[in-house]
């Protein structure tokens, strides 16, 4: 099975763990993952990813995509949406934080995964409650209905 692999690569910390990232999917994937980096733009407010580390992600095959942000530049983490925005290669698309260095294969244990139209996995342990009732008054909090659908988490791929 082959999948697309996404990640947001930008100036600072992030080139670096770009890499890593890479690296060890290229290691324990091999050929199975189709690369691709989402460098956030405009420049002024994110950098430019350094030639050096440009280079090293072109030559494990990622294909780069330059997008804004789609919420605010206030809030970098919503660059990850832009996952959705990628010229897939297969018919699976993982985002994966750029701070994940992938320790063994892992694409077989997705497997039973795969026929969701959507799945989200923790980096670790979960450790907010799954239980609708438990986020109602958070909810009302702000005004706000507790959404109708919810997506399936996975705790770990032990």
């Amino acid at each position: 099975m082959k999948i697309d692999v996404v990640f947001v690569c930008q100036q600072g910390e992030l080139e670096v763990m770009s890499a890593l990232l890479a690296a060890s999917l290229r290691y324990h994937c091999d050929d199975n993952v189709h690369l691709h980096v989402i460098e956030p733009i405009p420049q002024k407010e994110y950098g430019a990813v350094s030639p050096r580390v440009r280079k090293f992600l072109e030559n494990f095959g990622a294909k780069w995509y330059h997008f804004t942000n789609p919420v605010s530049d206030d809030y970098k983490i919503f660059n990850k949406i832009n996952a959705f925005n990628i010229d897939p290669v297969s018919d699976k698309i993982l985002f994966l934080d750029t701070d994940v260095v992938i320790r063994k294969p892992f694409i077989r244990q997705l497997q039973p995964f795969m026929n969701r139209p959507f799945a989200a996995m923790s980096a670790g342990k979960q450790r907010f409650s799954a239980n609708a009732a438990d986020w109602e008054p958070v909810y009302r909090l702000f005004d706000l209905a507790v959404p109708r659908m919810r997506w399936p988490v996975l705790d770990s791929l032990k």
